[in-house]
């Protein structure tokens, strides 16, 4: 039997192949397919084109660092813009800052992650990186904006106990709210 972790992972990415193959069916998700598209998208390394003549003949150079595939993402052609979301499975959406036991922070890695995805992703327009959390302690339904230069980063929770229409209309919502600022 799978842990509360593994199981609210498993609902979690449920959840995100449920949204991705609902909108391949024209009538089972409310996000249009002429204005909406929903995928996987892998992002790409920007590799240096220098780095063999700069460096070849003191280290070995790796053109290929590995994959890097998104979640989700969803890019809304009518305001322009690409939502890069990645799920997270940690009981904590917070943690405690290092060097600072009293003050919680996110980690500092999955807003490196999400804002490299951001930064190199291909799409021409607004770009914006989400991460998404179970909500276990903290609720952050309405989401909280992380404004760093270049690249803004939403973290959001979903109550994977809900049922999974609430869960629907809450994601629906939240990715409404950008066309409401036409980000």
């Amino acid at each position: 039997m799978a842990n509360l972790s593994q199981q609210k992972r498993i609902r979690m990415m449920h959840f995100l192949n449920q949204l991705k193959s609902e909108h391949k069916n024209d009538d089972a998700c409310n996000l249009p397919r002429d204005r909406y598209r929903v995928h996987a998208p892998k992002i790409n390394w920007h590799i240096s084109e220098e780095a063999q003549s700069e460096w070849g003949d003191i280290f070995d150079i790796d053109t290929n660092p590995g994959d890097r595939r998104t979640d989700i993402v969803v890019e809304d052609n009518k305001t322009n813009t690409q939502i890069i979301m990645d799920a997270k499975y940690y009981e904590k959406t917070f943690v405690r800052a290092y060097m600072d036991s009293n003050e919680e922070k996110i980690r500092t890695s999955h807003l490196n992650q999400v804002r490299g995805y951001v930064l190199d992703s291909e799409y021409q327009g607004s770009k914006i990186g989400v991460l998404v959390y179970p909500m276990v302690v903290n609720d952050l339904n309405k989401g909280k904006l992380f404004p760093i230069k270049g690249s803004h980063i939403i973290v959001k929770t979903i109550n994977l106990a809900d049922d999974w229409r609430n869960i629907e209309k809450d994601m629906l919502g939240f990715v409404s709210k950008f066309e409401k600022k036409g980000a």
